[in-house]
């Protein structure tokens, strides 16, 4: 690997190669978390605009180097990782417009999802973006975006109206469902496959609604009782209402000590006042169990729901392993099949996580394609680097634990790389074939990053 570079060779300002002084610093800092997989790329790009995206996809193709485009870094498995490639870093490019009137607005890939909320609350309007605060649009949004008030705004990828897009040749052009439909299509859900570098999202945003959040913590010996409640309860609740269950350790304070583990109860409501979202949430009152802890209809910002995650997915930025699961089966089964694993977590940071998808149909102009009764995820949180295998462990154990109940995946939160069949197993089987075929048509040669298990991982 030739390691000694001109800054003429350099694509764009503060660009590292592989062998520079500071290249593994920088390598780190394109995850998020601090689980970095040992892939390690040739030469990493911070890009501030647009030109700078096309210097380095026309400097990449010259050198014959895989293109991996980077927004958050959210990606647990490291999607923008990869050996022999040229990361296209698109953290700073965090650029908004929003038309308050025409309810729009133009984002770029390093937006985060806390970033754009607060912008727009601020004209009266919201977004289904991430739970997570410091989810990136770039991924998210090519992922699905499977976000806050789905239940009634849909995946997020459904309120992307149009794109600007880099390709191979350096050009920008505008796609949308006029000009290049099958490159929108795409984008819709592909996850890490897209081929190309997206510059900016035109988005459909949407009024702020009403908020309201109730939450009830139980013993984790009551999640038998809680889960089959949850199973009769949620087919009645509103479609206002976005109910979660968590099995967790001891994240709601108090002087729970760190091997007590717990089942938790969530539910946001959004709705046209508050007075209808209180009413909407009226039916988790009938509780099976009398709560340890329990929070009845509370007024929320939409920021405010940030920090609700925080407790389960902690801001400060943990090691982390991730799988998820789709399943037709009822939330008794499946917490009931984690229950004891739960209860032997390695570190008071795990958690598992169970929502449900919205009432509303899967679109055709969408290459989202998987949803089932009930997603599963399950979160090997932990903070020092001697507890990773054992919480990676934690995480494929629980996962096998699923196995008889699994029906599919969801890209942004499975581990595609525990298997060569994730990535297809995420989609509908015809999806999958057109998916492919419209990313040939669009990069034969294999420029752009691709599934990690489908090009090296």
């Amino acid at each position: 690997m030739e390691t000694n570079r001109s800054d003429a060779d350099l694509p764009v300002g503060g660009a590292v190669f592989r062998g520079s002084p500071d290249y593994e610093q920088r390598r780190r800092g394109l995850s998020w978390t601090r689980t970095v997989p040992e892939r390690h790329p040739n030469a990493i790009v911070p890009a501030r605009d647009v030109a700078d995206v096309q210097n380095a996809v026309r400097f990449a193709v010259d050198k014959g180097w895989l293109i991996a485009p980077k927004s958050g870094g959210h990606s647990h498995i490291g999607s923008s990782i990869r050996d022999d490639a040229l990361v296209i870093d698109m953290a700073a490019m965090n650029h908004l417009e929003i038309d308050p009137v025409a309810r729009k607005a133009k984002v770029g890939p390093g937006v985060k999802s806390d970033q754009l909320a607060e912008a727009l609350a601020q004209h009266g309007l919201a977004f289904p973006v991430g739970h997570c605060r410091s989810t990136g649009m770039g991924g998210y949004l090519l992922g699905g975006g499977l976000g806050i008030n789905w239940n009634q705004w849909g995946p997020a990828c459904y309120s992307v109206t149009g794109l600007d897009v880099v390709g191979a040749d350096g050009s920008v052009r505008k796609v949308d469902d006029e000009n290049d439909g099958d490159l929108m299509w795409l984008a819709r859900g592909c996850g890490p496959s897209f081929p190309g570098v997206i510059t900016a999202y035109y988005l459909d945003v949407k009024p702020m609604p009403a908020i309201r959040v109730s939450m009830y913590v139980f013993p984790l010996e009551d999640t038998s009782v809680v889960s089959a409640w949850l199973d009769e309860l949620t087919p009645r609740l509103s479609a206002t209402v976005e109910p979660f269950a968590f099995l967790a350790g001891p994240v709601f304070g108090g002087d729970a000590p760190p091997e007590a583990r717990f089942i938790a109860v969530a539910a946001f409501a959004f709705d046209e006042d508050e007075e209808a979202a209180e009413v909407a949430l009226r039916p988790l009152r009938s509780t099976p169990r009398k709560p340890l802890m329990a929070e009845h209809a509370s007024p929320r910002q939409f920021q405010d729901l940030f920090a609700l995650i925080d407790l389960f997915l902690p801001p400060d930025k943990p090691r982390v392993h991730c799988d998820s699961m789709w399943s037709d089966d009822g939330v008794q089964q499946l917490l009931g099949a984690l229950e004891q694993h739960m209860a032997s977590c390695p570190s008071p940071l795990n958690n598992i996580l169970l929502f449900q998808p919205p009432r509303i149909p899967l679109r055709d102009n969408a290459c989202f394609s998987m949803m089932r009764s009930n997603i599963v995820t399950i979160y090997g949180l932990h903070e020092s680097e001697e507890e990773n295998e054992a919480n990676a462990d934690w995480v494929a154990e629980g996962m096998a634990l699923l196995e008889p109940f699994t029906a599919g995946y969801w890209v942004n939160e499975a581990d595609l790389l525990a298997d060569p069949g994730r990535a297809s197993n995420s989609f509908a089987p015809e999806v999958w074939s057109r998916m492919r075929s419209v990313r040939s048509k669009y990069d034969d040669w294999g420029l752009f990053a691709d599934f990690p298990s489908l090009q090296g991982s």
